[in-house]
């Protein structure tokens, strides 16, 4: 990243100002990552409300301003995913959850009487393809990109509401900060880079928000 493409403001922390340049050069680069992830990473190292983030940091001494600012863009990219996913394709399933259910159908016929299995015309060679076939996709659930984004940063259980990435990336900033924190919560801290990681000009998100959002998770 050139001095011409992102000034750092001086109230920026240089291990967030770090971070922010290493991942920029991999989004300029890659073009499997949103086109709006330049522009978050602008918005996360130059607008102002970060300020007010930086100054929350302040209270929970256990997380790094690079670990924030790398969570941060990490957590906004897979709930960004997952909210495209769900859209493109709503009943679209993880490599994870496919092989979990071919290796119980597996298991089942595996158990199945011989008479049912004669019956319906399934042999030994196809339980072991069938087998190939679980083993296949979780195989593949460990490298899936989509697995991954799903674990790092789960959707609401209403997947399909029109802002399902916001929801997802404030729980799991909760989630995140919530462990790494003492006496004051994270609230606060994280309804500004929400608001900036969503381009959010009117402060939709604010602390009680959040930790309603939070707290109706399960519900």
């Amino acid at each position: 990243m050139s001095a011409d493409e992102i000034e750092f403001p001086s109230w920026m922390p240089s291990g967030a100002q770090q971070i922010c340049t290493d991942y920029y050069s991999v989004a300029k680069g890659s073009s499997d990552l949103f086109p709006q992830a330049l522009e978050v990473l602008q918005s996360l190292a130059m607008r102002l409300e970060m300020k007010e983030a930086w100054e929350e940091l302040k209270h929970f001494p256990d997380v790094s301003p690079s670990d924030l600012m790398g969570s941060t863009f990490l957590v906004w990219l897979c709930a960004s995913h997952n909210r495209l996913l769900f859209r493109l394709a709503p009943r679209l399933k993880s490599d994870h959850e496919l092989a979990s259910k071919i290796r119980a159908v597996a298991d089942y016929l595996r158990t199945a009487s011989p008479a049912m299995l004669t019956g319906t015309g399934i042999t030994n060679a196809t339980l072991q393809e069938l087998e190939c076939v679980a083993a296949f996709y979780e195989r593949s659930a460990k490298n899936s990109v989509s697995d991954l984004s799903l674990r790092i940063a789960p959707p609401p259980k209403k997947a399909l509401v029109h802002n399902a990435d916001e929801i997802a990336f404030v729980n799991t900033m909760c989630n995140w900060l919530g462990r790494q924190t003492g006496r004051r919560r994270p609230y606060n801290l994280i309804a500004v880079l929400a608001n900036v990681a969503f381009d959010m000009l009117d402060r939709q998100w604010d602390a009680d928000k959040v930790k309603h959002c939070w707290g109706s998770r399960k519900k």
